[in-house]
């Protein structure tokens, strides 16, 4: 009689309906206890956890941010700025010179 291994070699294996899903992994950091407060406070200022701010660094500092991230990123920045130039003038052409090259 063949075994539960030998059974499962045996059936053939249809990948085209096969999914995947992201994982995620638990991360332990090793930091000093002051940094890990100062940290929480810049969590709570931006409404995050420091779980999601770690994430968060991690993603811009590897390049995997999300949309809704991007979104999120800028959100931020339109309820922290001014929102003026202060005077200055830009020109569409000198905004893209060094991409036309």
């Amino acid at each position: 009689m063949l075994g539960l291994d030998e059974r499962r070699a045996l059936r053939p294996v249809d990948t085209g309906s096969v999914r995947t899903y992201p994982v995620r992994m638990n991360l332990t950091l090793s930091i000093d206890a002051e940094l890990a407060e100062r940290a929480r406070a810049v969590a709570a200022g931006r409404g995050k956890s420091l779980n999601q701010l770690v994430r968060d660094l991690l993603e811009a500092a590897t390049g995997q941010h999300d949309g809704d991230a991007r979104v999120r990123a800028l959100d931020e920045m339109w309820a922290t700025s001014p929102g003026h130039s202060g005077g200055a003038r830009f020109m569409r052409d000198d905004a893209y010179a060094d991409r036309l090259k």
